[in-house]
């Protein structure tokens, strides 16, 4: 009985889900000219930010711009997180005079990563991050304002450059914010259970109630790849698509 109540017990246990999340639902990009567009929003002046996103590149060495307020090239100014032509995460954060440069060191074809992008704006310190890692900085330089008017997007940049080819899923943006990693830990399992949530929310939502965030946080698709994929767009702040 006792050996029956032992199986029984390890049958429950290897039946549990697993404690952590895997990637379900996403959007894909062909690398030509799709996006996801959620319009002027979320924009930065002189003060903090912390941007981060899920993505699983195409090997296809060309840029891939996953998450940003920014045109390509620099300087520009605005900020972005993507992944160079050299495969590594790539965070870039400029006043259209100076641009802040951080990357990664790891080619990160073909698995997802959870990348964040952290700007230390009274220090003028940039960081990457990937998987809750620190894996690479720039703290030279000054850089001011990174206020625009351009569109948040994924992607592209707003000047339609940098066609991503691969996919993207729950990404956060947090003004005014430096993530430390147990909240970039939590953000990337988990993201409902941040209060500060409402500090990415609240520009683009406005007066909407907590129920509406889920529907309303997904942007507009466009390009020849607006139909790809069985799950929403992408969501930020809340509705986690795992």
């Amino acid at each position: 009985m006792r050996y029956l109540l032992l199986i029984f017990w390890l049958l429950s246990y290897m039946a549990m889900p697993s404690g952590w999340a895997t990637v379900t639902s996403s959007r894909s990009f062909d690398g030509t000219n799709d996006e996801v567009d959620w319009g002027n929003v979320v924009d930065v002046t002189t003060n903090d930010v912390s941007y981060c996103i899920w993505y699983k590149a195409t090997e296809d060495a060309t840029l891939d711009v996953w998450i940003g307020k920014r045109n390509g090239g620099d300087p520009n100014v605005g900020y972005v997180l993507q992944q160079l032509a050299s495969d590594v995460t790539n965070c870039r954060c400029d006043d259209n005079t100076t641009t802040q440069v951080a990357s990664g060191t790891a080619d990160t074809d073909g698995a997802w990563y959870f990348a964040c992008c952290i700007w230390d704006s009274a220090n003028d310190d940039l960081f990457v991050y990937e998987n809750g890692s620190q894996v690479g900085s720039d703290i030279t330089g000054t850089v001011g304002s990174l206020t625009n008017t351009l569109n948040l997007q994924s992607g592209e940049t707003a000047d339609n450059g940098g066609d991503a080819l691969g996919s993207v899923a729950f990404g956060s943006i947090f003004t005014s914010k430096q993530l430390t990693v147990v909240e970039m830990l939590e953000i990337m399992w988990k993201p409902e259970g941040i209060a500060d949530s409402v500090a990415f929310v609240a520009p683009i939502m406005g007066d909407a109630t907590e129920p509406e965030w889920v529907a309303k946080l997904s942007g507009t698709v466009s390009g020849t790849d607006a139909a790809n994929g069985s799950g929403p767009p992408v969501f930020f702040g809340l509705g986690l698509p795992l």
